[in-house]
This record gives structure tokens, sequence and C-alpha cells, in this order.
């Protein structure tokens, strides 16, 4: 009888997978993120349409109460950006300061970081992140939307020196740069 002689694993059907799956992953690692100054104009871009996009609908295509921005008093502003400060002064000299896109729309905050936290590894990082975002996204939903979860802000993270630290991933959470 003849035996069957076994093929080395690198012939193997399943090895051959893996090495293929293993290649697009590393090919995958050096492909470029998206510009960072493009991420930021699409943000800002969003921000001021938002901000200054007109209602032409009549009453009776009114939106509904759930969509509605709720508003908010100037007292409430000024407690919120109190706590905003008692907070980034609370974190250890990391959090420099907290504030919004533009003075009268809360729905883009951002958040700036010493830049020594560049020192820090990706999980440190994105323990930092978790956390303080959380807290500045609880703030301003007491202050300023009444508990609202639909109407939380998004906590975008940057340096001292400007470059982005982390931006918010569209199902929760913070991406780090």
């Amino acid at each position: 009888m003849k035996e069957k002689e076994k093929k080395p694993f690198y012939k193997r059907w399943w090895f051959i997978v893996i090495a293929i799956f293993i290649g697009l992953g590393i090919i995958g690692s050096f492909m470029p993120d998206e510009d960072k100054e493009v991420v930021e104009a699409k943000i800002e871009v969003k921000a001021k349409e938002k901000a200054t996009k007109p209602e032409t609908k009549t009453k009776d295509e009114a939106k509904p109460k759930s969509e509605e921005k709720p508003s908010y008093s100037e007292e409430d502003e000024k407690l919120l950006l109190e706590d905003y400060l008692r907070y980034a002064s609370e974190q250890e000299g990391l959090l420099l300061d907290i504030k919004p896109l533009n003075d009268d729309n809360y729905d883009v905050v951002y958040a700036t970081v010493v830049n020594e936290v560049k020192m820090l590894t990706d999980n440190e990082k994105q323990y930092l992140v978790d956390e303080w975002g959380k807290s500045i996204t609880n703030l301003t939903n007491v202050w300023l939307y009444k508990g609202n979860k639909d109407n939380s802000p998004s906590v975008f993270f940057k340096y001292e020196d400007g470059n982005r630290l982390a931006d918010p991933k569209m199902l929760g959470g913070w991406k780090i740069k």
C-alpha cells in the first residue's frame, strides 16, 4: 500500500487563508487615516450649518417635540461654564480648558489637554478620554439639556498645540488619534 504523503503546513489551504488575512491586515495598517484637517473642516461645516440653518417650515410642519432643541437660560449657561472650569481644574493639570465650538452652540464641545498626555500609552489616553468625555457630556446634559440624552454634545479632545487627541465615535466612546 502507498502511504499518503503529508503536505508541508505552508501548502495547506488553511495556512494560505490565514496568511492572506494577515497580509491584508498589514497592508491595511499602512493605509492613511482621513486627513485631520479634512475631518476638522467637516466638523466645523456641520456645526455652522446646524447653527445657521433657517427654519422654513410652517406651523403645521413643525418638528416633533423630541427633535426640538431645548432652550436654556444665560444663568444655566454661566453655571455650566463654571462647572467646566471647576472640573478642568480638578484634573491634576492635565485638562486645560473646556469650551463650546461657538459661544451659543453646545452641540460641539472642545476639551484641551496638555501636550504631556502624548507621552501616555494609548490605553491610558483612552481611559482619560472616556472618563473626561462622560463627565463633560453629563455636565452639559444636566445644565443645558435637562437630562435629555437626545441632545448630548459631541466632545472633541485636542492637545494644547492644536493636534487632535480623540474624536467621538458614531455609537459612543472616543477614538484616540
